[in-house]
């Protein structure tokens, strides 16, 4: 389907579909702009959280556990369908709404220790300790 709409719209210079990769840094930092269009109702996805902490743009659909990465702020969760994923898309590519982005919020609330903090709190929660 998204091969067909790319050709349709003469966008085969511009869109590109890529795949897996292994280099998730590398190539996150080329672009300005992370867009997760998952349907589906996954746990916390963590390609979001690279590409906040790499400060990027995010423009993601309120699926799954996206929202708990949701400050408020830091990035746009918006409903699943290509209406508002493009709406939301031209909106910032015209400057039309920002988002302030807040890499701390996710090293604050997300990293490895932060993490492993909460699963041992949870737990002993499981098991009635303190």
């Amino acid at each position: 389907f998204l091969e067909e709409q790319i050709l349709k719209l003469n966008l085969q210079g511009s869109v590109f579909l890529i795949g897996h990769i292994d280099n998730v840094p590398e190539f996150l930092s080329a672009g300005d702009i992370f867009l997760f269009t998952s349907d589906s109702k996954e746990g916390v996805p963590q390609s979001i959280i690279q590409a906040l902490l790499m400060e990027k743009i995010v423009i993601a659909t309120n699926v799954g556990s996206t929202k708990d990465l949701f400050n408020g702020t830091n990035f746009h969760l918006i409903d699943f369908g290509i209406d508002s994923i493009y709406n939301c898309l031209i909106d910032v590519l015209e400057n039309k709404i920002e988002c302030k982005i807040n890499r701390q919020y996710i090293v604050d609330n997300f990293s490895k220790s932060i993490m492993t903090q909460n699963i041992i709190s949870m737990y002993k929660v499981l098991l009635n300790e303190k």
